[in-house]
């Protein structure tokens, strides 16, 4: 196969294409043994069809069309893949020859990637956020373990205090008719914790053990039940018992309790290395953000938009899917979000322009630096991936191990061992930690 590429516009490029004449006349052989397992003429047996018959019935340039549909497209992907020609988006194709016994000669105008110009990558001047864990830290975690192992024990006190859990009978009535949601026996809540109805909540505060009392609650228009909105109901509450809160004592028993610790001080020790590796992880992503950051202010690239539009279109498309799954529909998932789809699709393009350069500079520094990955490293990560499914697991790994699969692997590991080599070469600054909650807003990278 013979190529030739030739510039059109920015982004654009003609790919010449000349197929050797044998090749070309393999293909019209299939495209006559296809043609004879499906025609029906009189005399001749299925599939035993000779070529002169079925070009009487049918036409020579029918079979050559044929052939052309099927072959065509193998044969533009083998002259990208020859040419070093990088498409993002479907080719026009224009045929100039397609004759029997000769080459087929077509063109190919298709939008490629575009040229990424790189002013600096190497040696940034970048800032990491220093990891420190408090004291206070470990005792605000080490406070919430506790939470969770906490006992329910009968209380001291004879009223209701907000913080208790109380153990009731409710009863509930519109006008003459008993509210079934409203019926319950030895029901425990937690007074003042905001997740009940606000008028029971409020009415517990003060009551004694074995006290009953009648309310009136009004229904209004975020109720989940569209039937009893704006209407009055009675809720009769019957006291039963008043519970409190019980925390075990931060201490050896407790810890064991916990995990495998022996002391209280391992238990310690191990919630600050939970709390750092946290931090450490935080810290990295906010690095590895800022260096994409950087690498595309120092990048001058004429982004195409379709290679934006498709990657906003694929988001909406996984999107629908996943809705779908969950028996959703995406536009009345938009509606529940104040959104419409331009609307969403404005703020995929965003996120989606930066991902676009992001991965054309990096694709471009793994070119600079001759990066490789090998073919172990592609099968690892493919393991890693079809680990994720519950079902086809096996499927997913041999789709990941060979063509379009292996090498969508290959390249995503090529981008990210070539921004592991310019975070490698990071001029390192070091900052005070800014706290908790801060920097929530970094895009995944």
């Amino acid at each position: 196969m013979k190529t030739a590429v030739e510039d059109v516009e920015k982004n654009k490029v003609r790919v010449v294409v000349e197929v050797p004449p044998e090749r070309f006349d393999r293909a019209i052989s299939k495209a006559y043994a296809s043609i004879a397992q499906k025609v029906r003429i009189p005399g001749f047996r299925k599939g035993k069809v000779p070529a002169r018959i079925i070009d009487i019935n049918l036409g020579k340039e029918y079979i050559i069309k044929e052939a052309i549909e099927k072959a065509l497209p193998d044969f533009y992907l083998e002259a990208v893949a020859k040419s070093g020609v990088r498409p993002v988006d479907k080719p026009q194709i224009t045929l100039k020859q397609a004759e029997q016994g000769k080459p087929l000669i077509f063109d190919a105008m298709v939008q490629v990637e575009p040229q990424v110009k790189l002013k600096q990558y190497q040696g940034l001047s970048l800032t990491r956020r220093k990891v420190e864990v408090s004291n206070e830290e470990v005792d605000t975690q080490l406070a919430v373990i506790q939470e969770r192992f906490a006992q329910l024990e009968i209380s001291s006190k004879d009223k209701v205090e907000k913080g208790h859990y109380v153990l009731v009978d409710l009863d509930a009535h519109i006008g003459q008719a008993r509210l079934e949601d409203g019926l319950a026996q030895d029901y425990l809540m937690e007074v003042g914790s905001g997740k009940h109805v606000r008028e029971i909540e409020e009415a517990l505060v003060g009551m004694e053990r074995g006290q009953s009392k009648e309310i009136e609650v009004e229904f209004g228009p975020d109720h989940p039940h569209q039937k009893v909105v704006g209407k009055k109901a009675t809720f009769k509450i019957g006291l039963k018992e008043i519970k409190e809160k019980s925390l075990p004592p931060l201490d050896d028993d407790f810890a064991s309790q916990v995990g495998e610790f022996n002391t209280i001080d391992e238990l310690r020790a191990f919630v600050r290395d939970q709390i750092s590796s946290g931090r450490e992880r935080e810290a990295q992503n906010l690095l590895r953000a800022e260096a994409v950051d950087r690498l595309i202010e120092n990048a001058e690239i004429d982004v195409p938009l379709v290679m934006i539009a498709d990657k906003v279109e694929g988001w909406i498309r996984e999107l629908s899917s996943d809705l779908e799954k969950r028996g959703e529909d995406l536009e009345k998932f938009l509606q529940t979000k104040g959104r419409t789809r331009e609307q969403l699709r404005a703020d995929y393009a965003r996120r989606a322009e930066r991902e676009v350069r992001r991965d054309l500079i990096l694709d471009r520094i793994a070119e600079l630096e001759k990066l490789e990955v090998d073919e172990q490293e592609v099968k690892e990560e493919a393991r890693k991936i079809s680990q994720t499914s519950e079902d086809n697991r096996e499927q997913l790994y041999e789709y990941y191990t060979k063509d379009i699969g292996s090498a969508i692997i290959r390249r995503g590991l090529l981008r990210e061992k070539a921004l592991q080599l310019v975070i490698d070469q990071v001029d390192m600054k070091i900052e005070e930690n800014k706290g908790e909650g801060e920097n929530e807003d970094v895009q995944d990278v």
